[in-house]
This record gives C-alpha cells, structure tokens and sequence, in this order.
C-alpha cells in the first residue's frame, strides 16, 4: 500500500519534469539502464545524462527524495 502511494506520487512529479529529463529518468530508474546505454539510446552524452539525472532530484523530486532513495538505495 504504501510503495503504491510512493510510486503514484513520483510518477506525478515525473510528469512534471521536460520531456528529454522524464526519458533520461526512465531509462535509468525504471528500466534500469546505465548511464552509458541511455545515453547510447538518446544520443546523448554520458556527462548530459548524469547532468540531468542531478537535476531531476535536485530541483525537481528534492521533496520526494527521502522515498525515492528507499525505493532504489540510494
């Protein structure tokens, strides 16, 4: 139940995010590729990839950090 209500509040604030971060997120958290596969995947640099990551949780997820580094260990 509470993983549901964990998962539904981040897949709101994705939403949120600009289309090409949203990707970057996706491919790296929930499909779980590398950095190196998704930026292969999006024809992007390697650095781009990790830039975008950072600023996915800094500016945008920094609410729901706390749960989402439960959910993936960070």
């Amino acid at each position: 139940m509470i993983e549901t209500e964990i998962f539904s509040r981040l897949r709101k604030a994705i939403e949120k995010l600009p289309r090409e971060c949203r990707k970057v997120f996706e491919l790296c958290y929930f499909e779980g590729m590398n950095n190196e596969k998704a930026a292969q995947t999006l024809r992007i640099s390697i650095e781009t990839v990790k830039a975008q990551k950072k600023r996915i949780l800094r500016k945008n997820l920094q609410e729901l950090y706390p749960l989402f580094a439960l959910l993936f260990g960070l």
